[in-house]
């Protein structure tokens, strides 16, 4: 009996340890390390406790602006300043249509706007931007999302217990998309490999060129990952009874043609038709402006969806039109 009495009691005692050891944890150190680890928590929390009636959903997008704009005003703010309701913007460099969908699930129903508007933008479909090396991040970020113990949240965390894939098999995925994915072009257009050893052979200053081939040169179809959380939104914003306005954003499609011809614009502009049209048979607003702005309008030579105040204005107008309308 001694031996059980003896092993019980320093049981008991470990476990006592462990649980206050948590305790000081959650309420010490923890917290610094959620603020910076799921920093995304904290600015959707921050925008949603404003009660906004309008939730705008975007990227770097929103409030990036150019070097000389003389207006620096996002566009959320341009937006706010036409119209009477309450709108709020949730945007931070690199989120997609799959970080959109994880904040809307995790939106407290006392805090549901009254409408959603979220940017697609065609590159976001791309391998490039799936497996970009910044994708790890905000997945281990949602990690911080929930209500479990944070020495839990954290040993998650450093486990890699979350959507991980290690760098070299991000850089796998888009390497092997390039070389197989066929493309519906013929001759040296197959492939986005293909295009730009073409194009590396035709021109003095390729490299241009080449990264807008890498990171608009894919078809859009069934099975692309990203769509699928389009899909989720949708679904969501059916369920909850909130409507979704979705905005394909503005991309350099003058500039895509002048570097490597009329080919990758064309199937900027499919991509582009192919969303807007699954979408709207589901009922959800879309608002096409893929090439509704010249080149002057981007200010940065990576192909990037940022634009100059007359970029930004434009893309607020169309959001001012549809939130006035009466549909």
């Amino acid at each position: 009996m001694k031996p059980f009495n003896y092993i019980a009691s320093r049981l008991i005692g470990f476990v006592l340890i462990l649980l206050i050891g948590s305790i000081i944890y959650q309420f010490t150190i923890y917290p610094s390390i959620k603020k910076s680890e799921g920093w995304l928590q904290h600015l959707a929390v921050r925008q949603l406790e404003k009660n906004a009636e309008i939730l705008y959903l975007s990227s770097s997008t929103n409030k990036a602006f150019g070097p000389n704009d003389t207006d620096q005003r996002s566009i959320v703010e341009i937006v706010q300043d036409s119209i009477q309701h309450k709108i709020v913007s949730i945007d931070t460099g690199a989120i997609h249509c799959g970080i959109f969908y994880e904040i809307l699930k995790r939106i407290p129903q006392n805090q549901l706007p009254k409408k959603i508007i979220i940017d697609l933008n065609v590159r976001s479909f791309g391998n490039n931007w799936i497996h970009s090396g910044l994708e790890n991040s905000l997945q281990r970020n949602l990690v911080y999302w929930n209500a479990y113990p944070g020495v839990i949240n954290h040993l998650r965390a450093s486990m890699k217990v979350y959507n991980y894939q290690s760098p070299a098999e991000h850089h796998r995925a888009i390497e092997y998309g390039e070389k197989f994915t066929e493309l519906p072009f013929g001759n040296s257009h197959t492939t986005i490999k293909k295009w730009c050893d073409s194009l590396f052979k035709a021109s003095k200053t390729p490299e241009e060129g080449m990264t807008m081939i890498r990171h608009f040169g894919h078809f859009i179809d069934e099975q692309n990952s990203m769509l699928r959380n389009v899909d989720l939104i949708v679904e969501w914003g059916k369920k909850q009874r909130i409507p979704i306005v979705f905005v394909i954003l503005p991309e350099n499609v003058h500039r895509m043609e002048f570097l490597v011809g009329n080919d990758l614009r064309k199937l900027v502009e499919q991509n582009a038709d192919f969303l807007q049209k699954r979408y709207s048979t589901k009922n959800v607003q879309v608002i096409n402006l893929v090439d509704d702005l010249d080149e002057t309008v981007f200010f940065e030579s990576f192909p990037t969806e940022h634009y100059t105040s007359v970029g930004r204005k434009h893309i607020a107008q169309k959001m001012i039109e549809e939130i006035n309308s009466k549909k």
